[in-house]
């Protein structure tokens, strides 16, 4: 079958099966492994090279994480160390907004992008009384908690550093791990500067001196909270300290073994374990409430419905069309794409899966691109939009927004212009080739 009309079949079963899912509710992973059998069978694709497509190490990865940091979030734990950061930095309140996307950040990398609707709840009301408007504060924790969910202990970070660590056949999988910290301090600095922009144009810097006055010392932690913080902490430290020294003396077998074990599923695992059996939380209700299982379905089943195309050469067809793409142009336009399908789709469950093989073929086919720019454009522009009220992260903001607060209808038309107005900010520091300012 040529490989155009298997092209055109995968994609027309990614539209449908997010139409769908958008107008029925319906979980779309579901749909999307349903139409990848049918593909399958209409190819002639043997059964079990579909189930070799399906993603392992995602699913794996995004269960640990969100059981482990569920402890953190279902105790309190989270909540304790923002309202301690908010109470330190209350004596100025000139930079509430950065020490709003600070928490946020803090928040994301502990929780992942879920701890944002605790992040709105807690930054809405001491906002607004700062005089800053509902939808700015919404951007503000929308690109914080995103920005610490990219680090490598979240589950962007995680998920998106298993695709690029998969694709073509493992190219980028000892640099997987590195690719993921630039992608963080990429995000760091763009998203800095979008917010300086936001900061100078609502003229935040005219926030009076004593409106944070009322904002009183948290309680001190519990004895869970401080296991908690503490077990955070080696986690941690397992991945930051064996990674520096390796940097350093990259011929010690010693510290190669070591770090060959630090791996963040693994030590998500036996962190959660720990917590399990120390009693730090109701390990029943956090399998419950905070493990998403409904997002790992959409990932299986849209990971499977990608490697199947991956494995027809869907991908290296797309890749070979976006070749003859400008090299100047090639980072902002993933900015763009990536940015534009998060409007309508799953960062994690469509646009990681879709784009990051397309990239990965590109910056090796193409020495003049930089691999860490290509993916962070993807990385990041995926979460730009996804403050549009059609998105997760907006309809999250929208819930944690009272009608006191805000009108409903008015928060929902600011935060898809700002989602677009941060978009267009990010591919413009594309073009300034911001996002190329670390390479491997």
């Amino acid at each position: 079958m040529p490989v155009w009309i298997s092209t055109l079949m995968v994609f027309t079963a990614l539209v449908i099966s997010i139409w769908i899912s958008f107008k029925k509710g319906t979980n779309g992973g579901i749909l999307a492994f349903g139409f990848a059998i049918l593909i399958a069978i209409a190819t002639k694709t043997n059964f079990k090279v579909l189930l070799a497509g399906f993603p392992t190490n995602v699913v794996m990865a995004l269960f640990s994480l969100t059981f482990f940091f569920g402890f953190l979030i279902e105790n309190g734990t989270a909540e304790w160390l923002a309202k301690n950061l908010m109470y330190v930095t209350k004596k100025v309140p000139k930079f509430i907004p950065y020490v709003f996307f600070l928490v946020c950040v803090l928040m994301g990398a502990f929780g992942g992008p879920n701890t944002l609707i605790f992040c709105i709840t807690m930054a809405i009301p001491i906002g607004l009384v700062c005089g800053l408007p509902a939808w700015e504060i919404g951007v503000i924790c929308v690109l914080g908690v995103n920005c610490g969910s990219y680090s490598p202990m979240s589950t962007h970070g995680t998920i998106s550093r298993n695709f690029i660590a998969l694709a073509n056949d493992g190219h980028w999988a000892e640099s997987a791990m590195t690719i993921n910290w630039y992608i963080f301090f990429t995000a760091l600095i763009v998203y800095l500067i979008a917010i300086t922009i936001y900061y100078i144009g609502f003229k935040n810097y005219k926030i009076k001196n004593d409106v944070l006055q009322a904002v009183s010392q948290p309680p001190k932690a519990s004895r869970n909270q401080l296991l908690c913080a503490a077990t955070m902490l080696w986690m941690i430290a397992m991945m930051v300290i064996p990674f520096v020294l390796n940097k350093i003396f990259p011929d010690n077998t010693v510290i190669s073994y070591i770090l060959g074990y630090c791996d963040i599923t693994l030590l998500a695992t036996l962190g959660a374990i720990f917590m399990v059996l120390m009693k730090l939380g109701d390990d029943k209700e956090i399998l419950k409430k905070r493990v998403p299982w409904g997002t790992i379905v959409l990932i299986f089943g849209m990971g499977m419905l990608i490697g199947l195309a991956s494995s027809l050469g869907v991908m290296d067809f797309l890749t070979s069309k976006l070749e003859a793409m400008p090299t100047w142009l090639i980072t902002p336009a993933f900015v763009f794409f990536a940015g534009f399908m998060s409007v309508f789709s799953s960062s994690l469950s469509v646009v990681y899966p879709t784009l990051i093989p397309i990239a990965s073929g590109i910056a090796l086919a193409n020495p003049a691109v930089n691999p860490v720019a290509v993916f962070a454009a993807i990385v990041i522009g995926a979460a730009t939009c996804a403050m549009s009220p059609m998105s997760m992260s907006g309809a999250m903001v929208m819930a944690g927004t009272t009608p006191e607060q805000c009108d409903g209808q008015k928060l929902f038309k600011n935060l898809l212009i700002f989602a677009f107005i941060t978009l267009a900010i990010l591919v413009a520091l594309a073009f300034c080739g911001l996002f190329g300012l670390f390479s491997i």
